[in-house]
């Protein structure tokens, strides 16, 4: 199965690093009972977090690619759980690295962006 990755109705796929996305899980409202008699009972929300490392990109790549990335976005994936999804997340944090200039062509390294369940 190929790994797709759509925000927005854009394809990022394509410009997203080999080993560039880990996905892991956020909890949240979790809650910790403990009776007289000492049983324990635990509950909580697991919701997805997911962190996407670009390739190196041309500046108006990236700028069209991040245009993107506010607040609540929609999100057709690839779960490494659930196969392929469809879900909303918030884009919680993004980074843009180290610029260079390249025969008139403004390039950016490790661009990255973090996305949490909604």
């Amino acid at each position: 199965m190929l790994y797709k990755h759509i925000i927005n109705g854009v394809d990022f796929t394509p410009y997203i690093k080999e080993n560039g996305v880990q996905q892991s899980d956020v909890i949240r409202n979790e809650r910790r009972v403990v009776t007289l008699d000492g049983v324990l009972f635990m509950d909580s929300v697991a919701k997805r977090r997911i962190v996407v490392q670009l390739l190196e990109l041309r500046d108006d790549t990236l700028k069209n690619l991040f245009s993107t990335l506010s607040g609540l976005v929609s999100v057709e994936y690839t779960d490494s759980a659930m196969g392929d999804t469809m879900k909303n997340f918030y884009v919680t944090a993004r980074s843009v690295g180290v610029r260079t200039v390249k025969g008139g062509n403004t390039y950016w390294r490790n661009a990255s962006f973090t996305m949490e369940e909604k």
